[in-house]
């Protein structure tokens, strides 16, 4: 359930271990992208753009145009 909540916010979605392997694939998709399990990880790609890492930990931006990554400070 709180995986789930996670992915309520359609600007935001932190990657955490306890998330649903789909979650984060279905929150790409609602912005045009396609998201693949990898180990520690996503790869998240759109058409004509660059591909994206994210790990476990980060958190995905969509700031209304394209998704970026927001990686943690150390």
């Amino acid at each position: 359930m709180v995986c789930n909540r996670a992915a309520i916010n359609p600007a935001r979605l932190h990657i955490t271990w306890s998330m649903l392997i789909d979650i984060p694939d279905r929150w790409c998709r609602q912005h045009g992208y396609r998201a693949a399990a990898a180990i520690g990880g996503y790869i998240i790609q759109r058409e004509g753009e660059p591909t994206i890492l994210a790990a476990l930990g980060d958190t995905l931006l969509w700031d209304g145009r394209q998704v970026n990554v927001q990686r943690p400070v150390p």
